[in-house]
């Protein structure tokens, strides 16, 4: 990606990146993420505590605050707290806003990085690895680079105006590899808040989860939603067909393939109608509460742009309500109160269009909990229906619609409703999945009053959604509702690793016979063999990362054992974020020469490796009576988690099995 620096003269800046930067595709301990790998040179060939001499260090760390901060304005305020030693200090910087660069755009990050590697002097020689989601980790590089580059001038003193017009390209970039869909984006918030392992499968799907005990997501869509249910779904002439079919009230509709036919419809029908394409979500190119054929026309031909297959509905009079339902169960509702504007006797409605798109939360992008409610042509055409302009004064409390529509993606406002649902439109929402066969739907619902009966009321399922967008603005917390009903637990299974271990691998053989003895099927694999349920499926040559990144992928595999010989797993990083128990069984145990990450040291002991791994270990610690002063000491762990072994296999597998958090 860059240039080696051969060298850096007196004057040169305080940070710079020395040869490529490395995409690590697995964990690094302490890092729930993939990282991106770079060593960074500190200052001149001196070092940057040597540059630093004599120079007010305080006053060139305030000049790199300022630039990033007015570039990167952080409202939650979560900076860290900076190390009060400047090079650390710099370090803490470049992490901390590499990771802010990519939040900018929606990326789900909740940690930015670590220093793996800091020479002894603290003065020439930095190894970081920086957090990303994407597996080619383009999105950290292009913010490392950006960021690298913001520091570097402002410590200069000089200009910045060039390193902060970058920043928009630099932000374009980084938005094209994040997830796509709001849901995606917020269900891995939610992941990362509950401790729930997460691992990319393919384009827009995620696991969540691991082995028996994971589920996929393609944003609202699981790996249990019939793929017959939700193209019925998608398509509303189809799915108000089994509506109907199953008793439901829908609204009278007609497909229709041209204006002519539209004006057909809408004639026979009555006006006011509704012009929605027939196969699309989201409330994409819908236009409801049209009066005339002038309005039906307009509407048909701004539908036309999205779809050919259009229908014709009956306008339903009602208020508008979103009814989440998961295993046939409410679990949420909310009424959409269309894009408008309430009076205050003073302002016109164009200042009062300025003012609600003061509110932070409005914005023009898919992660944006609001969005914008421009004064648009559907504005102008409503507000002439009543009389008014963007001129026009409203009285205080008057509220005027801005928008046909009431969706949340249309300039909409949620309002959670969920202890006003009166028990017959649960009972509606409900059924309304369970004809479909939806495990998760939106069921719309038009009906003059939630809190009481459609029975009684009248009311209209207007569309039923099998991939439905969750929300945030009420709904924020339902993500993690949704995950906590569709794992067990938080997901993970048992993950041991076993290092070390004696030939033939006779600790893990015998956890492997253990477990499985307790009803377990286990996912097994060494550097020779790989084997679930007692099956062998590979023999040969392993590579340990994909192996195990296959046994946490397999629904059928209740707990994992990997025996581990070498240091191999260091340089691709690790297949997990945690493991439940590490025991060191041996020093039977291989050193790479071909570079390790994270530690720079090129004749890494069995040690060196253990250590590296504790910070991920969730559990216990087991070693054997020689090894546990050497290999891991009390200071290091605590009476609480090492564990001596047993000279009998048997009863330390016995005893590891039973001090298991994660069963």
């Amino acid at each position: 990606m860059n240039e080696v620096i051969e060298g850096q003269a007196a004057g040169a800046p305080p940070l710079a990146l020395a040869g490529k930067m490395d995409v690590i595709p697995g964990f690094i301990p302490g890092l729930s993420y993939p990282g991106l790998r770079a060593v960074i040179l500190l200052g001149s060939e001196k070092g940057l505590l040597a540059d630093l001499v004599g120079r007010d260090t305080t006053a060139l760390l305030a000049r790199v605050d300022s630039v990033l901060e007015l570039a990167l304005p952080d409202r939650q305020q979560r900076r860290p707290v900076w190390h009060v030693e400047p090079l650390k200090g710099l370090l803490q910087r470049l992490l901390y806003w590499t990771g802010q660069v990519q939040r900018q755009t929606g990326m789900p990050l909740a940690q930015d990085g670590r220093i793996v590697g800091l020479d002894a002097s603290g003065s020439r020689r930095a190894v970081l690895v920086f957090a990303t989601l994407d597996r080619k980790a383009g999105a950290a590089a292009q913010a490392f680079t950006w960021v690298l580059a913001a520091i570097n001038k402002a410590w200069g003193g000089g200009s910045c105006d060039d390193v902060l017009e970058g920043l928009s390209v630099a932000l374009a970039k980084i938005s094209k590899e994040v997830p796509s869909g709001s849901n995606t984006v917020r269900f891995l918030q939610a992941a990362q808040k509950m401790g729930v392992p997460v691992c990319h499968i393919s384009a827009r799907v995620y696991q969540f989860g691991q082995g028996a005990r994971s589920r996929w997501l393609d944003s609202s869509f699981t790996d249990c939603t019939s793929s017959i249910s939700a193209k019925i779904a998608r398509n509303k002439q189809q799915a108000a067909a089994v509506l109907r079919r199953g008793g439901l009230p829908v609204p009278a509709h007609q497909l229709v393939s041209t204006q002519e036919q539209a004006l057909a419809v809408a004639a026979r029908l009555g006006y006011p109608v509704v012009v929605k394409p027939a196969n699309l979500d989201g409330g994409v190119g819908v236009a409801a509460g049209l009066h005339d054929e002038e309005q039906l026309c307009k509407a048909f031909a701004g539908a036309r742009k999205y779809s050919s297959q259009l229908l014709v509905e009956k306008h339903i009079y009602g208020n508008d309500y979103r009814l989440t339902v998961l295993h046939g169960e409410l679990i949420w509702a909310i009424e959409r109160v269309p894009g408008g504007v309430t009076g205050d006797g003073v302002r016109t409605l164009l200042e009062l269009v300025e003012e609600v798109n003061r509110n932070p939360d409005r914005g023009v992008d898919a992660h944006s909990p609001l969005q914008r409610l421009d004064f648009n042509e559907e504005a102008i055409d409503l507000l002439a229906q009543e009389g008014l302009n963007g001129d026009s004064v409203l009285k205080p409390g008057q509220f005027v619609r801005l928008r046909r529509t009431a969706n949340v993606a249309n300039g909409g406002v949620p309002v959670a409703v969920l202890d006003q649902v009166h028990p017959d439109n649960r009972l509606l929402a409900e059924r309304a999945a369970r004809i479909l066969r939806l495990d998760l739907a939106g069921v719309d619902l038009l009906i003059p009053d939630i809190a009481r009966s459609w029975q009684e009321t009248g009311a209209a399922v207007c569309e039923v959604n099998g991939q439905p967008n969750i929300g945030q603005t009420t709904a924020a917390h339902l993500y993690g509702v949704i995950l906590s009903k569709l794992l067990v637990g938080n997901g993970r299974i048992p993950v041991i690793m076993v290092v070390g271990d004696g030939a033939p691998q006779n600790f893990s053989r015998v956890l492997v016979k253990t477990f499985t003895a307790n009803g377990k099927t286990v996912g097994y694999a060494t550097d020779r063999m790989v084997a679930v349920g007692g099956q062998t499926l590979l023999r040969g040559k392993v590579n340990l990362f994909t192996a195990a990144q296959g046994l946490l992928t397999d629904t059928a595999v209740e707990a994992v054992v990997l025996a581990v010989n070498g240091d191999d797993l260091l340089r691709s990083g690790l297949p997990f974020d945690r493991i439940d128990a590490l025991v060191v069984a041996g020093d039977r145990f291989n050193v790479s020469t071909k570079g390790e990450i994270p530690s720079s040291a090129s004749n890494m002991r069995l040690e060196a490796f253990v250590q590296q791994l504790l910070p991920i270990v969730g559990g216990r610690v087991y070693v054997s009576d020689a090894l546990s002063e050497s290999v891991v000491t009390k200071d290091l762990l605590g009476d609480a988690r090492l564990d001596v072994l047993s000279t009998d296999t048997a009863v330390a597998v016995e005893r590891l099995i039973q001090h298991l958090t994660v069963v």
